[in-house]
């Protein structure tokens, strides 16, 4: 029988005081039909049989019961426990699994039966088709236990015949375990009747063995059939040793002997090559024999070490060697289990208990002899070479190193080989120091020249460190002689500096030389900002700074593609420029966000954010640190110490402003084209989505609704009938949402275009400096000339050259363009066409030419080409490449010039408030704004779509990735486009990206034109019916997502949530990017690759495929906490590890964490009807039988209701069956009231027999209520009782 290497029991609490315990079947053809297990208490243990053994129909899962109530239950080859009073069961050791019996070439059925041995083939790639049966092996005998050690006789099970004829098998061995030390311990095996060959090796053995059982962190037992040893960690009670498993050889000239490992972890067996050093357990075996063999993969090599380290589950180490100089080999396989097998000697090991890496080798080393202390010269470099061909040759080299006076050139991969001297950068000068921060003077070190002549480097600079608060801190490094740009977006700064020390998590350290800044955090004391180090420049147009990081966890910097959540620091570099760049890897996209969050040794966790919109880069190095390189403004960052990731993000947003509150109506699933023919077909995929019954808000109009592209135009040929379809649809509870581009045309007939003559009234567009010019900076992007018929077999850029329109830029700094800009958007709406929301795109802004119509820039070159280019998208075009000459100027508010080089990645965020501010106005409601260029602060007023995607298969986990990233930049409301914007969709990947786009904030399905359609209508009735349920499961969470986006908009929490956020503890989820949270309570795990076999649960590259069933399996990690099944509502039975999850093509895993209450809804067709049902609430129960949650409810669409209180806010707990409401908040209109329907408590443990609604004022009401025992799930149903939620209420349910 074997299973597979991670079968957990169930924790299932105890019905009719038996055990469960359920076991995965993975590999065996058939299911044994009984097993011996042990039921026993301290005083008693007795054999019991096992009373039932049930198997699935379809030979998946075995049930084990045991009856009575014993304090554990043993089963052959696995140990259940109960765990306390709750009778839950937990695994302390796998099931054996397949171990090689034919390890030499030429296995077959009958040479593998010859054996003894079992023949099965499989097809899970390099596991063995002959295998040992499970009582294959030796038999225990003659066992005397003493307080120093074991002794016992094993005796071969003569069922089995021997295995090899020319090295016949021992009949009987002798087996001495000896209690070295408390942490250490022998076992000797060998033929007390032959004498054979043992290691002349010396030891440093202790001189008498330990006696005193509470001195050794082990217990040792022994197994009887198959005869093993099993050493077992004392207060983990994890076994890591366990050689009770088949195949045990001891022959003349082969000897074998396996042992499960606690873990997959596992170091060491040398020497031979392998890529990594921790081994990969995926069937590898490795020859051991001393050998003039170079380096080479699985190659013995020159020596022999048969030693290797484990980790265990509760992250102890220990140590294993065998005493063997025999050839050998070590296999390894992913049960996880290991195999030595020697062909000579005897087996003689040694086992050390560190518990930590550290005093294992230290264990090691004291048995082994310690190393050797070189000569101090020793450790300076050393050259070499074979082939010197005299010694002036070698005279000469030496001569040639001295003169250059190293360093050498690193051969590891991307590592500079230009690097700066450790006193490279600033002096500190002037410290002076006062309660609320500290300022200093810089000069630059002069034994160093400057780096780059074009921009010289300033020698004196003034530093100024403010204790904001004390969680924040803010260190601005600047010219104090000469003004430079500093960044002119508002933050909100506490109002006064925190001058108590004692208020504070950190303190600062300024070093001298070279200068740097320490930012330590105190009670762990790790310093989190670390910028002593070599490098740092500040220069006109080159400034950088590098800090050292506490671990190599971070996250953040965009807006750049990369293909994981937490960053690789193997020297890579982001460049940071907004620009028209679809989403690609290590390329530069539409938006700046210079902000990262750090995790820290002692699982705290900061963030860092550097206040500057130019054009920059960011590196990573695996020191860890990391180094920001800007070409201009000045150094001014802001770090807040949370300490938890939730709490990062919260500081972060307090400081740049907390995401917007969307309307309720936005969170609705959404549908785009760009590519629509017409209104009628609008019309068409309005009338078919309907007809579907899909879940669906809002409809979008791309560019093609203008006229010839022009912002507001409408098309009357092909569009005349889109406003009066917009009316119907508002009409039945949709809203729709129009794009707009910032370019405005410029070739129309003067006063043809209203947008366009105002403008120039107003003054509002982008010009030259007066110096060089007084026309405008014109560009060209979607407008067309009039009177043109385009040519779209022309090039692109031939079209732009022949058919595109001058288009002008407005400049959004100016108060005048925000006036002209809302007025436009209000006449559109009264005069053309109604809106809900507004979309704007290409804002970074983008255009066809290169700097401006002709693409000749006037003014200094170098600020188009300037002196340190970072690493961007088509770097050597220079940074007007599809944008702005740099030389542009634009206008500040206040009347202050600023050229477009400083401010290009401002021209989205500047572009937004204006907008928002518009579209409020217009409407007198909140409605939503989408915007594509942002920068920090930007989600006050917006939320953002991840840009124009390709449909492809990565793109669902870089989605992900985004998202998150997204959250902690404080932009909650966000999404991709839902199967790809380029290319064509493919089926399975388009349905997979609507079960994953139905948890985006911002759901939409958008493509581009000339591509087919992938709307959920477009697949036919499958696809329909499958998007519709996944869609009607987010229609019924909305009242739960509303509130995340509330609690986001009032206290900056996180909306989509890293795992890592809610289980900071845990470092697994540090790298998880595959599963994500809605808030804290919802876990999303998407099946993210083609044919649904393999997915990533555990970053990085964690795929497996189910070969028996056919099953498609998800692999997720479920965090240490109790979680539901959404679907089911049935409790999942382990914590803290991976697990398989089943995901046919109609299903997304989602699980409820036990501990928290979630609003819903029954799902309408829109959101207009939705919100009309009753109130529903999700209860499930912790351990302790307790939740909580809240409900933030308003009208969904008021301006300021949260500021003007304008809302309901309701908080519900449950502790021991008592169910109750509080309102801390109630400012909701009567119409907007709810009234209490369906509650659902999922982790009710015992049958129910009444329950009873309390409402002050009211008698009390017994409602009806239902009880399923099987998943344990209570429901009832208030309804009928018409309480609406702004009033408490307590709901009491009682137990038999």
């Amino acid at each position: 029988m074997t299973f597979d290497r991670d079968h957990h029991a169930a924790n299932t609490p105890t019905q009719d005081a038996d055990f469960i315990a359920s076991l995965l079947y993975i590999n065996s053809v058939q299911l044994c039909s009984s097993l011996v297990c042990s039921d026993f208490s301290t005083e008693d243990r007795q054999g019991k049989e096992l009373t039932t053994v049930n198997t699935s129909e379809d030979g998946k899962a075995v049930l084990l019961r045991v009856g009575g109530d014993p304090d554990g239950v043993v089963c052959t080859g696995h140990v259940y426990e109960k765990s306390g009073t709750g009778k839950e069961l937990h695994s302390q050791q796998r099931i054996t699994g397949r171990f090689d019996c034919y390890p030499e070439a030429g296995s077959n059925q009958g040479t593998c039966e010859a054996r003894g041995c079992i023949w099965q083939p499989s097809d899970i790639p390099n596991e063995p088709w002959c295998f040992y049966a499970d009582t294959h092996g030796y038999i225990t005998k003659n066992v005397v236990e003493t307080a120093s050690g074991i002794t016992l006789d094993i005796e071969r099970n003569a069922n089995f015949p021997s295995q090899r004829p020319q090295s016949p098998d021992i009949d009987t061995l002798r087996v001495e375990i000896t209690y070295l030390s408390g942490k250490s311990l022998r076992w000797k095996i060998y033929d007390p009747n032959n004498a054979r060959y043992e290691v002349p090796v010396p030891l440093n053995l202790p001189p008498t063995p330990e006696t005193d059982e509470n001195n050794r962190l082990y217990r040792v037992q022994i197994k009887d059939n198959p005869f093993g040893i099993q050493v077992i960690r004392k207060g983990s009670e994890e076994v890591i040793w366990d050689s009770a498993v088949p195949g045990f050889t001891f022959s003349n000239q082969v000897l074998q002997i396996s042992t499960l490992l606690p873990s997959d972890y596992v170091y060491g067996v040398g020497e031979t090559e392998h890529p990594s050093y921790k081994h990969d357990l995926n069937f590898h075996r490795y020859g051991l024999f001393a050998k003039d063999q170079p380096p080479g993969y699985k190659l013995n090599s020159y020596g022999l070490h048969p030693f290797y380290m484990g980790m265990e589950k509760s992250q102890s180490s220990h140590g294993v060697f065998l005493q063997n100089s025999n050839a050998m080999d070590v296999s390894f396989v992913p049960t996880p289990a290991l195999t030595f097998r020697t062909i000579g000697g005897i087996l003689d090991f040694y086992m050390v208990l560190g518990p930590t890496p550290e005093e294992v080798v230290q264990q090691y080393t004291e048995i082994i002899g310690r190393p050797v202390l070189p000569a101090y010269w020793s450790l300076g470099f050393q050259l070499c070479r074979y082939g010197y061909a005299n010694d002036a040759e070698i005279a000469t080299l030496y001569n040639d190193m001295k003169a250059a006076q190293i360093p050498y050139p690193s051969d590891i991969p991307n590592e500079p080989w230009c690097f700066y001297a450790d006193t490279h950068g600033y002096i500190t000068k002037n410290v002076v120091e006062t309660a609320s921060g500290i300022t200093l003077d810089i000069e630059r070190n002069t034994n160093f020249p400057s780096q780059r002549p074009q921009s010289p480097d300033i020698n004196t600079l003034r530093v100024e460190i403010t204790y904001l608060s004390g969680k924040s801190l803010r260190w601005k490094i600047y010219d104090p002689n000469n003004a430079r740009y500093e960044v002119p977006v508002p933050l909100n700064l506490p109002p006064t500096p925190e001058t108590d020390e004692n208020n504070r998590l950190y303190r600062v350290q300024i070093k001298d030389n070279p200068f740097g800044i320490q930012v330590i955090r105190k009670g762990s004391e790790e310093v989190i900002w670390d910028s002593a180090v070599p490098g740092f420049t500040f220069s006109n147009q080159v400034l950088q700074i590098s800090t050292l990081l506490p671990s190599d966890y971070v996250y953040g910097v965009g807006e750049t593609e990369h293909p994981s959540y937490k960053h690789d620091l193997n020297f890579h570099r982001y460049g940071l420029f907004a620009k028209d760049q679809p989403p690609g890897y290590k390329l530069n996209s539409y938006g700046l966000h210079p902000f990262y969050m750090g995790m820290e040794k002692s699982q705290s966790s900061h963030g860092v954010f550097l206040q500057n919109s130019n054009a920059m880069d960011v590196s990573f190095v695996p020191t860890p640190a990391l180094t920001f390189r800007t070409i201009g403004g000045i150094l001014d960052f802001y770090m807040v110490l949370g300490p938890t990731p939730e709490e990062v993000v919260q500081q972060y947003t307090e400081i740049i402003g907390r995401p917007v509150l969307p309307a309720y109506w936005s969170l609705g699933f959404q549908l785009c084209r760009y590519g629509y023919a017409n209104d009628a077909e609008i019309a068409t995929l309005y009338n078919d989505m309907k007809a579907a019954q899909i879940p669906y808000d809002v409809q979008y109009a791309d560019i093609d609704y203008m006229e010839r592209q022009m912002d507001f135009t409408l098309d009357q040929v092909n569009f005349k009938g889109l406003p009066s379809l917009v009316d119907r649809m508002r009409a039945d509870g949709m809203r729709f949402i129009f794009i707009l581009d910032p370019a405005i045309a410029a070739n129309e007939t003067k006063g043809s275009y209203p947008a366009y003559d105002t403008g120039i009234e107003n003054d509002v567009f982008i010009k030259w400096p007066p110096a060089l010019s007084n026309e405008i900076v014109w560009g060209k992007v979607w407008p067309d000339y009039p009177n043109v018929t385009v040519d779209n077999s022309l090039d692109w850029d031939t079209q732009v050259q022949l058919f595109r329109a001058f288009v002008a830029f407005p400049d959004f700094f100016k108060t005048s363009t925000a006036t002209w800009w809302g007025q436009q958007i209000k006449d559109f709406y009264n005069n053309i066409m109604k809106f809900d929301g507004l979309w704007i795109d290409m804002n970074e802004p983008a255009s066809f030419v290169h700097g401006t119509v002709g693409e000749q820039c006037l003014g200094d070159p170098i600020l188009e080409n300037p002196p340190y280019m970072p690493p961007l998208e088509s770097m050597h075009r220079g940074l007007p490449h599809k944008t702005l000459c740099m030389n542009s100027e634009q206008i500040l508010a206040d009347g202050t010039r600023v050229k477009h080089y400083d401010v290009h990645n401002l021209y989205g965020w500047a572009h937004t408030k204006p907008t928002y501010d518009a579209l409020l106005s217009t409407t007198g409601k909140r409605g939503v704004v989408i915007t594509r260029s942002t920068y920090p602060t930007s989600g006050r007023w917006a939320g953002h779509w991840l840009g124009d995607n390709y449909s492809a298969w990565d793109q669902l986990l870089k989605s992900i990735v985004g998202m998150m990233e997204f959250s902690i930049f404080g932009i909650s409301y966000t999404g991709a486009d839902i199967c790809g914007f380029f290319n064509p969709a493919e089926y399975e990947m388009c349905l997979r990206w609507m079960q994953l786009g139905a948890f985006y904030p911002f759901s939409r399905n958008h493509n581009t034109i000339n591509m087919p359609r992938q709307d959920p209508v477009a697949w036919g009735p499958e696809f329909a019916a499958i998007s519709r349920d996944v869609l009607n499961i987010r229609y019924t969470l909305l009242p739960y997502l509303y509130t995340l986006m509330y609690e986001a908009h009032a206290h900056g929490n996180t909306v989509v949530r890293p795992l890592l956020h809610e289980f900071v503890t845990d470092a697994n989820t540090w790298s998880i990017d595959r599963q994500f949270l809605w808030g804290p309570a919802l876990l999303i795990t998407p099946a993210l690759d083609p044919g649904v076999t393999v997915v990533r649960g555990y970053v990085p590259n964690a795929r497996w495929y189910d070969y028996h069933t056919g099953v498609t399996v998800v692999r997720g990690y479920v965090p240490n906490a109790r979680w539901y099944d959404y679907h089911t509502g049935e409790v999942v039975g382990v914590r803290g590890q991976f697990v398989d999850m089943d995901a046919p093509l109609s299903k997304i895993n989602l699980h409820v964490r036990g501990g928290h209450i979630l609003p819903w809804q029954k799902p309408e067709t829109n959101t207009q009807f939705s919100r009309r049902n009753p109130l529903g609430l999700l209860v499930a129960l912790d351990d302790a039988g307790s939740a909580h949650g809240s409900l933030f409810w308003d009208d969904g669409e008021g301006i300021d209701t949260v500021q003007n209180q304008r809302f309901l806010l309701t908080t519900f707990t449950v502790s021991s069956g008592v169910l109750t409401s509080t309102v801390p908040t109630d400012g909701l209109a009567e119409a907007d009231r709810l009234t209490l329907g369906l509650v659902k408590v999922w982790g009710v443990t015992a049958p129910v027999t009444q329950v009873t609604l309390s409402v002050t004022g009211r008698p009390d009401v017994n409602l009806q209520f239902t009880y399923n025992a099987q998943i344990q799930e209570l429901q009832f149903d208030v309804t009928s009782q018409s309480h609406t939620i702004e009033k408490p209420f307590t709901i009491t349910w009682k137990t038999a």
